[in-house]
């Protein structure tokens, strides 16, 4: 869930997404793969599920829902107050009766439940605003969105507003998490804070302040700035800003960034001493060995064992990963996935792998080597 906690109710009950199995083998009582889960408080089993209709291609592309987390919402309006939501790789926000008996199984709902958000490596959260009305922040692709619960109609999510998009960062996998604070419900007072993911050749991550009242459907931006920097870029950053007693708390590599009410030169110079502080992070190549064949590109084509790669150049490279499947089965399955492969090449150009590594976008490529 990207290290998204699990949610519980009322009554104890724990709420969690599951992600892949091999395709073709799930089942509802011991594979409860792709599913939003409802696990009884002493842990004893399974009280209900939802798991797409789509189960199966999920698993098939490597696009499993357990890529975020689920948030549970405390009681609505309407016919149906107990809801829960959750989004992954995918792009669907799912939003289900979380009720016992009410959660829908396989195949019902499917996408009609469901509203899109763009790829998330992450989780939404939850506020409600001075109109009493509850709100979902949500955070896939590149973009914050803000929807209303209307608990009466299917989807139970109605557009509200956006936010112009996140910088494209140097890692490639969508979403991010964000933190609500309010003056309680007062009118005009909500604002989503978001942390990026690392952007530059420095790896900086920034704060981000939106004002959660839209103007004209736009969510505007109030405030960003510097919050430190990820070097870990082999996989996901998932930072997520606190806000306590009036101060944002915002954690990165070696060192947490406090904002608040301060003069902008001493929150400057604090920020500057910090990062002078960090050594400068290498690219992922680091991971690969050092000598022969190597090259960094994205999956076009899936045929039995072997790839087509594109190449940063357009040139195609047919891979074979016989030697690495089906351990990496998850890398190498995924139609546009980013890969970096080494091996030696045959007398017929075809790259025999030995080693992949799944990188995470093309700022992090390293050099393509052909001997």
């Amino acid at each position: 869930m990207s290290s998204f906690g699990l949610a519980a109710d009322a009554s104890g009950d724990l709420f969690f997404t599951t992600g892949n199995t091999s395709p073709g083998i799930y089942n509802t009582a011991t594979n409860l793969a792709e599913s939003v889960v409802k696990l009884s408080e002493d842990l004893s089993g399974v009280i209900d599920f939802f798991t797409p209709a789509d189960e199966n291609s999920l698993d098939a592309g490597d696009t499993d829902f357990g890529s975020g987390g689920t948030l549970v919402l405390p009681d609505q309006p309407g016919p149906a107050p107990h809801l829960a939501a959750a989004a992954g790789k995918e792009g669907n926000l799912f939003i289900v009766n979380r009720d016992t008996g009410h959660m829908g199984k396989f195949n019902n709902p499917n996408l009609s439940a469901s509203v899109p958000v763009g790829a998330c490596w992450c989780g939404p959260s939850y506020f409600e605003g001075a109109d009493g009305v509850g709100r979902i922040v949500s955070s896939g692709g590149f973009q914050v969105m803000q929807w209303t619960v209307k608990s009466a109609q299917t989807p139970a999510l109605v557009m509200e507003a956006a936010a112009t998009a996140f910088p494209t960062s140097g890692q490639d996998d969508g979403g991010f998490f964000t933190s609500i604070s309010s003056n309680g419900k007062t009118a005009n007072t909500a604002i989503i804070w978001a942390v990026d993911r690392p952007i530059g050749a420095d790896n900086h991550v920034t704060l981000h302040a939106f004002d959660a009242t839209p103007h004209a459907g736009a969510l505007k931006e109030l405030y960003s700035h510097p919050a430190g920097t990820w070097l870990n870029v082999g996989g996901d950053t998932d930072l997520v800003p606190t806000i306590a007693n009036g101060l944002v708390y915002v954690p990165s590599y070696k060192q947490v960034q406090i904002f608040g009410l301060l003069p902008p030169k001493e929150s400057l110079k604090r920020f500057q001493l910090a990062a002078a502080l960090v050594p400068a992070p290498a690219n992922m190549a680091q991971f690969m060995p050092s000598t022969g064949p190597l090259f960094w590109g994205r999956i076009r084509k899936v045929e039995g064992s072997t790839l087509t790669l594109e190449l940063r150049n357009g040139r195609k490279l047919s891979v074979d990963v016989s030697k690495v499947a089906p351990h990496a089965a998850s890398d190498i399955g995924a139609i546009g996935r980013s890969l970096a492969v080494s091996g030696s090449l045959n007398p017929d150009g075809v790259l025999v792998a030995t080693d992949i590594l799944r990188a995470k976008g093309e700022a992090l490529w390293g050099a393509d080597r052909d001997q």
